[in-house]
């Protein structure tokens, strides 16, 4: 949990922030890149958001892993009433990040 302190201290510091998203039975991945991050209290409202996000996720790692990871992933992201922040980004850029030839090019709205 400690580990955790640093990242959180430089997020309320607004130091920039790259985030990268991953789909694992596909690698389909995404980077956003933001010059700052706003880290506010969690709301009620995103629970259900985060829910259905761990349920998604977890349900996409069992179909690659044959359901065999599905308890320790569960106690390794936690639950949505858990969670206790909500980051806030205004992304500057968007990448392609899937392994392959288009990785790295930046993504046009």
């Amino acid at each position: 949990m400690t580990k955790v302190i640093p990242l959180l201290d430089d997020l309320r510091a607004g130091q920039p922030v790259a985030v990268t998203f991953t789909r694992p039975s596909t690698h389909r991945t995404l980077q956003i890149k933001a010059p700052l991050a706003k880290l506010l209290p969690a709301r009620m409202d995103d629970r259900p958001v985060i829910a259905r996000y761990l349920l998604d996720f977890t349900a996409d790692v069992d179909a690659i892993m044959g359901g065999s990871q599905s308890a320790l992933l569960r106690a390794a992201l936690g639950l949505p009433e858990e969670v206790n922040v909500r980051l806030v980004l205004q992304p500057t850029a968007l990448y392609e990040q899937t392994p392959g030839p288009l990785a790295g090019q930046a993504l046009v709205a």
